[in-house]
């Protein structure tokens, strides 16, 4: 992942506390900011499990609308961003929730774009 290294992705933007790549039903590689709490192992299968399923009903408007760029979940706490960067491979954000991440979003999708 050369233009989507997970610690320059944390370190890129003060709002991103996890970069995580996830492929079929299991965390790959990740990068947790310094003082953020590890999620479980459980945890982490099940964002993966999740993950995969939401990016895959999206996948059923791509005729309409086009690729899938990102899907995103806002909670209390935090947003979570998914990106798909290949076959059931997935790339996900977790951030502070607050603000619009639209910069981080663009520079997210830009570096995708350098990958294809």
């Amino acid at each position: 992942m050369d233009e989507l290294s997970l610690e320059s992705i944390v370190k890129s933007d003060e709002d991103v506390l996890i970069a995580a790549l996830l492929e079929a039903d299991e965390p790959v590689d990740w990068y947790v900011r310094e003082g953020t709490p590890v999620p479980n192992e459980q945890t982490w299968k099940q964002l993966a499990f999740r993950a995969q399923i939401v990016t895959s009903m999206t996948e059923s408007a791509r005729d309409y609308l086009g690729d899938l760029e990102y899907v995103s979940a806002s909670y209390k706490f935090g947003q979570v961003f998914l990106f798909p960067t290949g076959v059931q491979k997935v790339l996900c954000l977790v951030t502070k929730s607050g603000k619009q991440k639209i910069g981080l979003i663009e520079n997210i999708q830009q570096r995708i774009t350098k990958m294809e």
